[in-house]
């Protein structure tokens, strides 16, 4: 994990900053700016600048909204979270491999990188009422189906055609909750080709409400945009934005 010494101060700073953007860039896209929310990426994080951005976000009255790549960072990370005694949501925004489902549901809050039936139905059968976890998600949990929107080999998520599939898979089972999609942007210099992924995921979100599928009235979330692209993606519709670069410096791994 990063051994960088952040102070809240330092912290709230730079969440301001990333605030300013976002919210000029919804206004750029006639949106408010409370259409989007900001998504701590606290990849590589120290316990301390984990509980750091927790207090900042709280400090600065902004929903309390972190996202973890790796389970065993987010088990690292969830005491000295927990010791705040703020009300702090965490998802999973890495990919979560099968073995490592009961890990995550011990310290996450919600999973946005659903990219297959299989991992529907085995956080079903730990959330669904009599779930192990059933209790520690009283009112279900909370999933994004993640597409692959630019078809990358390098990319996680489904791909653009199994999409809605998996969105109805996901919204009908027990235990979950759809609340949308989140995908990467393309990693090019083509700004088209960056537009066209959000596009995409735009487009399958929409396609999937106005089915009138059970459970997809609230999949209205799109998880989409980082510190490279955020202006784009929120211009195309992201209502929510997963930014760790901008906040927390160059990551540094060991």
């Amino acid at each position: 994990m990063s051994e960088t010494k952040l102070t809240v101060e330092d912290l709230k700073k730079s969440i301001a900053k990333v605030r300013e953007r976002i919210d000029a860039a919804a206004e750029a896209a006639g949106r408010a700016g409370s259409d989007v929310d900001l998504e701590l990426a606290i990849k590589t994080q120290s316990p301390a600048t984990c509980a750091g951005a927790v207090v900042a976000l709280h400090e600065l009255s902004l929903p309390v909204l972190l996202g973890q790549n790796k389970v065993q960072e987010a088990q690292a990370t969830a005491e000295a979270i927990a010791a705040t005694v703020i009300d702090a949501k965490v998802n999973m925004i890495g990919n979560l491999q099968s073995n490592k489902i009961n890990n995550a549901l011990g310290c996450v809050t919600g999973i946005e990188t659903i990219d297959r039936e299989k991992l529907v139905n085995k956080l079903s059968e730990r959330v669904r009422p009599g779930g192990r976890f059933a209790d520690r998600f009283p009112s279900g949990l909370d999933v994004w189906v993640q597409v692959n929107t630019s078809g990358e080999d390098t990319k996680s998520g489904c791909s653009k055609e199994q999409a809605a599939d998996l969105a109805y898979a996901a919204a009908a089972a027990p235990g979950l909750n759809l609340r949308g999609f989140m995908t990467i942007g393309a990693h090019t210099s083509e700004e088209a080709k960056v537009v066209e992924s959000f596009e995409a995921l735009r487009q399958i979100r929409d396609e999937v409400i106005a089915s009138g599928q059970a459970g997809t009235e609230g999949a209205s979330d799109l998880s989409m945009g980082m510190t490279q692209d955020m202006e784009l993606a929120i211009a195309h519709g992201a209502t929510r934005v997963r930014v760790g670069t901008a906040i927390f410096g160059a990551r540094h791994y060991n």
